[in-house]
């Protein structure tokens, strides 16, 4: 049963996991085994009142937290599983974007954006610095399988254009093109999923179609 929960939801990268959030009675982070056991229930109130993300890494004791703490600016944190304890690992004002995954597959990177632009870091905090080569306008989508790229795509025109970028250098290279087979009412592609191994990708878009009709007679 997860009633009342769903903030967010995550799947951890091995997927034995779901992470998601409930407010029953306090704000809490909820760890949904997808096959037999046990949720596992850790408080985090000190979020209460905002919308949360975590993002679990493969150690089992360890989550990321994205939200707003103690009346703060949204920033991300780390959280130790067993006392419950966090620290922040991000500048604060760091955010993302709705679709994109976090984590990169090696479970050392996260990237975020800021309102000073683009920026990386390690999951313990250490290494931060910006991601060169990355425009306003480019969405990003996550990882490549390597660990050592981001993929970005453009969600303002078709066919969309899907790029890698290498955030220690900026430098770009095409991926691949994205352009649905009836692209009346489509103005572009809102979010792009690609598989760890990159081998497969998903992408969803909206389709915004009116009728135009012809009233004949008026007075």
């Amino acid at each position: 049963d997860m009633g009342g929960l769903g903030y967010h939801a995550t799947l951890s990268q091995d997927g034995r996991w779901i992470a998601t959030f409930t407010d029953e009675p306090e704000r809490t982070l909820v760890l949904v085994p997808t096959g037999p056991g046990t949720p596992r229930k850790i408080p985090v109130p000190a979020f209460a009142g905002y919308d949360t993300r975590a993002e679990l890494l493969p150690d089992g004791k360890t989550a990321l937290l994205w939200g707003v703490q103690g009346g703060k600016p949204f920033a991300w944190y780390r959280l130790d599983l067993d006392s419950g304890a966090t620290q922040a690992i991000t500048q604060e004002g760091a955010n993302f974007f709705v679709y994109q995954t976090i984590l990169s597959p090696d479970a050392q990177w996260i990237e975020f954006n800021t309102p000073r632009g683009h920026f990386m870091s390690r999951t313990d905090g250490t290494d931060s610095g910006p991601v060169k080569g990355i425009d306003r306008l480019d969405a990003v989508s996550g990882w490549t399988a390597d660990s050592k790229g981001l993929i970005l795509f453009d969600r303002n025109r078709l066919p969309a254009p899907v790029t890698r970028l290498d955030p220690i250098t900026g430098k770009r290279t095409p991926l691949m093109t994205l352009q649905p087979s009836d692209p009346v009412g489509i103005s572009g592609v809102q979010g792009l999923q690609v598989a760890p191994d990159g081998r497969t990708y998903a992408y969803n878009v909206v389709r915004k179609q009116s009728t135009l009709y012809l009233v004949e007679g008026l007075k």
